[in-house]
């Protein structure tokens, strides 16, 4: 017997939100979630990332976590770097994934977790914007955060 968590009509293997009950199975973006999984506000954006609740700009990062790493918990023009060029503009930097601003996040931005893994402060190598689960220290559980993003590119 097939598994159904939600109660609705779909099984868990079909349904597009396995833990929301949605008959309908809307999907206005067409990315795999359906409309009931949704972050509020990030409905008609095709989610290339996990959304959490508290991410009003759908970037992938809770408004806690981007306080805490210095990017742009809201980034009212998207949470894209303004140009493609490395480091030319003010902080807040928009994206917690883009280290170097080029409007992706790519291995280039996580050579950044290769010295800073395995430290916290006063350790001069901890890199607070690579404390993606705001703990103080760089484990592989920012580094498990930070997978999510990787070769994708920000969405304007």
């Amino acid at each position: 017997m097939q598994t159904n968590s939600d109660g609705d009509t779909h099984g868990d293997a079909c349904d597009n939100c396995p833990m929301t009950t949605n008959q309908n199975q809307a999907n206005q973006d067409g990315d795999p979630q359906g409309d009931a999984c949704e972050a509020v506000g990030c409905g008609t954006q095709v989610d290339y990332w996990p959304i959490p609740a508290n991410d009003p700009d759908c970037d992938g990062f809770t408004t806690a976590i981007e306080m805490f790493v210095g990017s742009d918990p809201t980034a009212p023009t998207g949470h894209c770097a303004a140009n493609g060029g490395s480091h030319n503009e003010p902080n807040p930097d928009r994206w917690a994934a883009d280290f170097d601003d080029n409007q992706m996040a790519t291995t280039l931005d996580l050579v950044v977790y290769v010295t800073a893994l395995n430290t916290a402060p006063p350790n001069p190598n901890y890199v607070q914007r690579a404390d993606l689960n705001g703990n103080g220290s760089i484990t592989t559980l920012d580094l498990v955060a930070y997978v999510y993003m990787l070769n994708k590119k920000c969405v304007l």
